[in-house]
């Protein structure tokens, strides 16, 4: 069991990967939803869980993000009572008043009154432990003190950049050689901004 001061000192923390779904793996969820106060991540198991307790997300007092794949979407929002996913995505945000983040071709960003679709990203990308990665930037840059918009539509852009960038010589990216180029893509990135 967590207590409050077990977060002290953390600037952004990431719930999800790799959990699991035993007692302990929802209990984790629970405390680290209710007795933490930094920006939080919300990514894989983690959502599995939520979407068994979603009266944990109306409690939040600070910045929370969803990673959902279009299934984890599913569990936490009745998709079929919307015309498209854009619209379902926008209306889970607002109602939640967190950042979605929902994977697949073309990303999904918003936070309910701004949305976005990142282009960047590729078939080739469709791995396991590819969402981890994600989550993992997205995280990171929360913790440079990111706001969690930005941090979100930063962090699918780089995160696909990096992607494409593997995919021009390899027929599947895998996790490690996405992480692997994630500095050249930014070398890149900052590059462009100052030109």
């Amino acid at each position: 069991i967590f207590r409050y001061d077990d977060f002290d000192g953390y600037d952004a923390l990431l719930v999800g990967c790799g959990l699991g779904l035993e007692e302990r793996a929802f209990r984790a969820v629970i405390d680290i939803m209710t007795a933490s106060i930094c920006p939080l991540v919300i990514d894989a198991d983690a959502l599995t869980i939520l979407s068994r307790n979603m009266h944990l997300l109306e409690k939040q007092d600070r910045s929370v993000i969803l990673t959902p794949h279009i299934g984890e979407f599913k569990r936490l929002c009745h998709v079929e009572d919307y015309p498209d996913l854009m619209i379902a995505a926008q209306s889970f945000a607002s109602q939640y008043h967190c950042i979605l983040v929902l994977k697949g071709p073309h990303t999904i960003v918003t936070d309910g009154k701004s949305s976005y679709r990142i282009a960047s990203g590729n078939k080739a990308m469709a791995v396991g432990g590819m969402g981890d990665t994600l989550a993992g930037i997205i995280t990171s840059l929360l913790g440079q003190g990111y706001e969690a918009l930005e941090a979100s539509i930063l962090g699918v852009y780089i995160h696909g950049r990096a992607g494409d960038e593997v995919a021009k010589h390899a027929y599947t990216v895998i996790p490690e050689k996405l992480i692997e180029e994630i500095p050249h893509t930014m070398a890149l990135l900052i590059g462009e901004i100052e030109k």
